[in-house]
């Protein structure tokens, strides 16, 4: 007999739970859109509803505002691939005819910076095809030009990785990555399983697709939704780029649809729904445009520096910060920065670009942001008098001169996010422009 029993019961939990209206739902809804996607959203309800007509380009400009300005000219141009690959080409100093080849390359790369096979073997006669592929192959993003995945892996590892036969054995069997177990795959190489692992994670860091980075479309014109300015008197100012009453008219046919003896009752209920819609759809873009007045001016008078002087400066703030200020829900903070842009005389910045979390919790770091150690990082590489100058620990050094107590570890894990490669890298990459051309 099984010692297994089962019991039936029944018990009542009370707990308080907060629930939104439809109408909060949706007001939210809109709080999370962009501008563009609002003036869609906007259009679309009043296409439905007989008592109010939609403005076109409500959401472009405002009167009598400082956000009159031509903002999609000051909108940065998504980066092409070929155009960042040209520009290293230019400063490679290679001979003419492995220079002509090599943009015949660029020009064949697909948009995730691969070469196909097809195009290779068709490019592979052409003089000097050889020396010009190895050099754009040493170009930023590693990994490109790249003919198959492995070769793609292969330009991404570091000389010692490279080198390594073990390395070479494991690209070699990739695909078996999902069909072996991990010990045959191992003893294929000459390792264990645990040096196995580490290898494998370390391939799942490298990038399949070194050019998705680079947008390969139009550039597309960014609205923004804000404007900040720096006043005659040194301080800050920032309005809506848009006006919440300009959104609506109301229809001139139904206006007196209340006082109209001829219409039925199901017209009249008909009507007193869409006129409730109505009047929510102006009260919610009020709503919309305060909480993003709020959130950016409060942004702003922590942000000025990052304005005035540079990423460098920006300071640590994070939504939750915002949140308990505003006395607002952080997912109110988020959504009201969600998607949103705005128009500053560094040009449109999305708003996201305002937070930043501290470098440490130590008090001694705590007035230092993430990302304006990132930016200094990026500073310190690209003044580089020659390539590789610069290691880890002679950033880590650089950045404590001026107040900054961060490790080389550190350092290396900003670096890799901001996509830069260690010292020993850039300067082989140099290198290998220089021994190319």
């Amino acid at each position: 007999m099984s010692s297994f029993s089962q019991r039936l019961g029944v018990s009542q939990k009370q707990s308080i739970r907060q629930t939104l209206s439809p109408q909060m739902q949706k007001t939210m809804h809109l709080l999370g859109l962009s501008q563009d996607e609002l003036e869609r959203e906007v259009a679309e309800i009043c296409e439905a509803n007989p008592l109010i007509t939609n403005q076109p380009n409500w959401s472009r400009a405002r009167a009598g505002s400082a956000a009159n300005t031509d903002w999609a000219s000051r909108a940065e141009a998504p980066r092409h691939l070929s155009s960042h690959l040209l520009e290293q080409l230019a400063l490679s100093g290679a001979m003419p005819t492995v220079r002509d080849t090599a943009k015949q390359i660029i020009a064949h790369l697909a948009s995730d910076g691969r070469m196909d096979a097809d195009d290779w073997a068709a490019l592979s006669t052409a003089r000097a095809a050889d020396k010009a592929l190895r050099l754009v192959q040493s170009f930023e993003p590693a990994g490109v030009a790249a003919r198959s995945l492995v070769e793609c892996f292969q330009l991404q590892l570091d000389p010692e990785r490279a080198a390594c036969p073990r390395w070479a054995c494991l690209l070699a069997h990739l695909d078996e990555l999902a069909t072996s177990t991990a010990s045959t795959l191992a003893r294929r190489c000459g390792i264990d399983e645990v040096e196995l692992r580490a290898m494998v994670d370390h391939i799942r860091m490298l990038d399949p697709h070194p050019g998705h980075r680079f947008d390969p479309g139009d550039p597309i014109e960014i609205t923004p939704d804000l404007c900040a300015w720096l006043t005659p008197t040194g301080e800050w100012a920032v309005d809506l780029t848009w006006d919440p009453h300009a959104a609506l008219v109301a229809e001139g046919t139904y206006r007196n649809w209340r006082s109209n003896a001829a219409l039925p009752a199901s017209a009249k209920a008909f009507l007193a729904d869409k006129q409730a819609e109505a009047d929510w759809l102006q009260r919610a873009l009020k709503q919309r445009g305060q909480s993003l007045l709020r959130v950016a001016r409060l942004a702003i008078a922590r942000q000025y520096r990052f304005l005035t002087d540079g990423r460098e400066h920006l300071a640590p703030l994070t939504m939750r910060e915002i949140a308990a200020k505003l006395e607002l829900h952080e997912s109110t903070v988020s959504r009201a920065v969600a998607h949103k842009h705005i128009l500053t005389p560094r040009g449109v910045l999305p708003m996201r670009s305002f937070f930043s979390t501290a470098l440490s919790e130590n008090a001694e770091d705590a007035k230092t942001s993430s990302a304006a150690v990132r930016a200094r990082i990026g500073q310190l590489i690209g003044d580089e008098a020659t390539p590789g100058a610069m290691s880890d620990s002679a950033i880590s050094e650089a950045l404590r001169e001026i107040g900054i107590q961060i490790a080389r570890r550190s350092v290396a894990k900003h670096r890799e996010q901001l996509g830069l490669r260690n010292s020993r890298d850039r300067a082989r990459l140099a290198t290998y422009a220089v021994a190319a051309a």
